[in-house]
C-alpha cells in the first residue's frame, strides 16, 4: 500500500511541475517591449519589492522605484534581443550597487552593467544584449543609502537574425532552400 501511495505522490508532483512549466512559458512577452508605467505589471514582467514613484516634482511622471537590496524588475521574452535602453537616476543613492543583468534561463545571471554611483537626474543608458538572452533584470544588488528610479525601458528585437540560416558541420552557414528550389531539384 505504501508503494502505491509513493507512486501517487510522485505522479502528483510530476503533474504539478508540468503545470508550473506551462504557466511560466505563457508569461513571456514578444520583442520589442516597452515599459513606461509602473503602477501595474505588464505581461512578461515580474516586479519584486518595487513601487511606482509618483512623488517627484513632475506628478505626470510614473517611475519604477527600487528601495531595498533584493528589489528588482524582470522581464522574460521569447525572441532574440538586440539592445536595452532605459532611463535611470538615484535618489540619495551612494555606497550601494545596482546591476543590469541578463540571463538565458532566469537562473544564472550575468552583469551587463554594475553601477556604484547613479546620476541625480534621469540619464538614458543603452546596452547590447547577448543573442541567447531571454531575461533582463534591473536589480538593486546592495543598499547602503537611497533608492533607484528607472523609466522608459525598451528592449528591441535583433532584426539581423535570419531564421533561414542553419549551421553545417564545418561551421559555415548554409541557407535553407525555398520550397520552389526543392521542387526544381526533382
Amino acid at each position: 500500500m505504501n508503494m502505491i501511495a509513493n507512486k501517487m505522490t510522485l505522479k502528483n508532483k510530476c503533474t504539478l511541475v508540468i503545470l508550473f512549466s506551462v504557466a511560466i512559458s505563457y508569461a513571456q512577452t514578444n520583442l520589442p517591449v516597452e515599459r513606461t508605467t509602473w503602477n501595474t505589471t505588464p505581461l512578461g514582467w515580474t516586479d519584486w519589492g518595487t513601487a511606482a514613484n509618483t512623488t517627484n516634482s513632475d506628478k505626470s511622471l510614473n517611475l519604477g522605484k527600487l528601495e531595498n537590496a533584493g528589489d528588482y524588475y524582470e522581464v522574460v521574452f521569447n525572441n532574440v534581443p538586440n539592445k536595452v535602453t532605459f532611463q535611470i537616476k538615484g535618489d540619495s543613492f551612494n555606497g550601494g550597487t545596482f546591476s543590469l543583468q541578463e540571463s538565458k534561463d532566469g537562473v544564472y545571471w550575468s552583469n551587463v552593467k554594475v553601477y556604484k554611483s547613479l546620476p541625480v537626474n534621469e540619464d538614458t543608458q543603452k546596452f547590447s544584449l547577448k543573442n541567447n538572452t531571454r531575461y533582463v533584470r534591473f536589480y538593486y544588488t546592495n543598499k547602503e543609502n537611497g533608492s533607484i528610479a528607472i523609466d522608459n525601458v525598451e528592449i528591441t528585437a535583433d532584426t539581423q537574425s535570419n531564421p533561414h540560416i542553419n549551421s553545417i558541420g564545418n561551421g559555415r552557414p548554409k541557407h535553407n532552400p525555398s520550397p520552389s528550389q526543392i521542387l526544381s531539384r526533382s
